[in-house]
């Protein structure tokens, strides 16, 4: 965070503003399991933002597994990480590091207790897997094909 409150130039800043108003729109036409994909590439964004190439390929990795893990626990149905994105933005735009780590913090505290509490076990009506099953199956599936191993 610290990095790309330095770092991130104005572009860089309409793009993460861009994807929020996205995620809004979303969120406004009642399409939750889409606007997944749009925080997932909000943070792809916030990565570049950085200027940092290691960061940017880590980013990318982790999120690839994050979009599966967000898609099997379904989308929000509330504007909670958007509320939380325009206070990351808004300290983004001020260039206060410390604003910045602060509120991706807070965001990513409430998602941890959203995922504790919210039970994430198969649901019936929605058909879904486990969703930390699911991350640790499909982390499996991406080592074993780095790997080349057969065995599943």
């Amino acid at each position: 965070m610290r990095i790309a409150c330095e770092r991130a130039a104005q572009q860089d800043l309409a793009a993460l503003t861009a994807k929020v108003d996205e995620a809004e729109r979303l969120f406004q036409a009642g399409r939750c399991d889409d606007k997944i994909d749009v925080h997932i590439e909000f943070h792809n964004l916030l990565a570049r933002a950085t200027g940092n190439t290691v960061m940017v390929m880590l980013m990318g990795a982790v999120m690839e597994v994050m979009r599966d893990f967000a898609h099997a626990a379904g989308g929000e149905r509330n504007d909670l990480t958007i509320k939380a994105r325009r206070r990351l933005l808004e300290a983004l735009h001020c260039r206060d590091a410390d604003g910045a780590v602060a509120a991706m913090i807070g965001h990513l505290e409430s998602l941890r207790l959203r995922y504790r509490d919210q039970e994430l076990t198969f649901s019936p009506d929605r058909g879904r897997p486990r969703p930390l099953k699911l991350m640790r199956r499909t982390w499996r599936s991406a080592v074993r094909q780095e790997h080349g191993s057969k065995r599943q």
